[in-house]
């Protein structure tokens, strides 16, 4: 029987890779291992790397490096998942969308670069050599990587801004998930929609229990809440019934709770 998938929470690839965390790292890797076969998010390699074009020194970037090797798993082809809207709509439907500029293939690169870097300068400037990819060099581009994020993370606020003025009640399943195809250029039947909002039921629970806290509280802070936009995308993949989530946030289950999917997010202190 296939093992079931487990993504790691950013959070948690710090905690996993550092005993200054107070966590047994050997025992819940193992168990991990054990019982899962490891895959990545796109949100958590771009944090990830957003990190590592921000260090200064190779001590950095080596830490980088081991927090790196904890997201992906020991495995030498990593199952890195598509972007949350795209992979839904492969998963629930069937269909493909164009927009999402960047694939599994292209952050299976990345990684292999950030692996194989000596030094930050020869990451930063382009200098990695590859095993088996001849004398090609790669490196990270910072304004690609850095900007992967932004416009989500903006939308996001806008989206808090609204919900706090009034002026916008937050939509029925069906609208929500028939708004997600459209952001994909994808004009989604009702039938569609219907099914498509039923398998994302946990990110369509957070993202309400985001918008109401939102609006209930005219003195929220937008700008301290881009990890709620990023935790919201790590649930669309709960639509594959085979993946779990691994975090050290225990609001993430909380706000999906009225969601049957709240059970496969899993909490670090729990194992």
């Amino acid at each position: 029987m296939p093992k079931a998938k487990l993504m790691l929470d950013t959070n948690v690839a710090e905690k996993l890779s550092f005993t200054k965390h107070g966590f047994d790292i050997t025992r819940i890797s193992a168990d991990i291992r054990r019982d899962y076969r490891v895959v990545v998010s796109p949100q958590t390699l771009i944090e990830l790397m957003n990190g590592i074009i921000g260090g200064k020194t190779d001590d950095h970037l080596q830490a980088d490096q081991h927090r790196l090797r904890t997201v992906v798993g020991e495995d030498r082809a990593p199952i890195i998942l598509r972007f949350p809207g795209d992979f839904s709509l492969r998963t629930v439907l069937g269909i493909q969308s164009d927009v999402p500029k960047f694939n599994p293939a292209d952050f299976r690169l990345w990684v292999k670069t950030i692996l194989s870097a000596r030094s930050q300068y020869e990451l930063v400037s382009g200098h990695v050599r590859i095993p088996n990819r001849g004398s090609m060099t790669f490196g990270l581009n910072k304004p690609a990587i850095a900007n992967q994020q932004n416009e989500g993370k903006s939308t996001h606020r806008e989206w808090l801004q609204l919900a706090m003025s009034g002026a916008w009640s937050f939509p029925s399943r069906d609208e929500w998930a028939k708004r997600i195809g459209l952001g994909l250029e994808v004009d989604l039947t009702h039938a569609q929609s219907a099914l498509l909002g039923e398998r994302l039921s946990a990110a369509y629970e957070y993202q309400r229990a985001t918008f109401e806290t939102a609006a209930a509280n005219p003195q929220y802070n937008v700008m301290k809440h881009d990890g709620d936009w990023i935790d919201n995308q790590h649930l669309f993949y709960l639509c594959d019934p085979n993946i779990f989530i691994l975090t050290d946030e225990e609001g993430i289950r909380s706000k999906c709770n009225n969601s049957d999917q709240s059970s496969r997010v899993l909490l670090l202190k729990e194992m």
